[in-house]
């Protein structure tokens, strides 16, 4: 088991759940959608899951040891944020280098070169952040969210502002990864090509919602179901 995440609750104010006795497990093959609707809580549980907030209850177990008292579990997720956040002002190459020296990457430079190349971004190494594109930049915060060769990586609306050839690249890439994928989108249609299983976040809790969605069911059949599960 990857992850398992076990009676959690999460409160900003004490009146006011956020996420209530939240159930769920993952393995490391898997490539689980967690969808809902805007303001449900989607992107505070995927930062509770990375360890970028704590709740107030419940426990996450990741390879079966307590990530929530092992902060150095962390090292092994990587995280993907809705809207890239980098030194704008540093080039791609100086952000990059930043962020493997965090993870005590070995050989920094030629990993960060190597991985550049492998992302098809080494030609814009020397170009600051702020000139480039949405769907470069994602290409660039992808390469620094798995610098460090993650067994989980969590992604909250990956897809946003993407042209198709990013898009492809995205697809290519989510299909390719070595490890398990936590991810969220309000897309059916990458939701329906991409997700092994499908976990639906409604009233502040968590229900299984659909394994195999592209396996199982017609294209038409899935859309249906999403539009009356939310």
């Amino acid at each position: 088991m990857l992850l398992q995440v076990n009676n959690l609750n999460k409160a900003y104010k004490k009146s006011e759940d956020v996420l209530k006795n939240l159930n769920f497990s993952m393995n490391s093959d898997e490539r689980v959608a967690i969808i809902g609707r805007n303001g449900v809580g989607k992107s505070t549980l995927l930062k509770i899951v990375s360890g970028l907030l704590i709740p107030n209850e419940g426990s996450i177990l990741f390879q079966n040891l307590d990530l929530l008292k092992k902060p150095e579990l962390r090292k092994e997720i990587g995280f993907v944020f809705t809207e890239p956040i980098f030194y704008e002002s540093l080039t791609v190459e100086e952000n990059l280098i930043f962020i493997a020296s965090l993870y005590k990457v070995k050989s920094i430079k030629n990993t960060v070169r190597e991985r550049m190349k492998k992302f098809n971004i080494y030609d814009f190494r020397q170009k600051k952040i702020s000139s480039l594109s949405s769907g470069m930049k994602q290409k660039v915060q992808i390469c620094a969210s798995t610098i460090h060769n993650p067994k989980l990586l969590i992604m909250d609306e990956p897809f946003n502002k993407l042209d198709s050839l990013s898009l492809e690249f995205l697809y290519e890439f989510i299909l390719n990864f070595d490890g398990g994928i936590l991810f969220t989108s309000h897309d059916k249609e990458h939701i329906y090509n991409l997700a092994t299983n499908i976990l639906v976040l409604k009233d502040k809790e968590i229900s299984p919602g659909m394994e195999h969605p592209n396996k199982n069911v017609s294209h038409t059949d899935f859309y249906k179901w999403y539009d009356e599960i939310l």
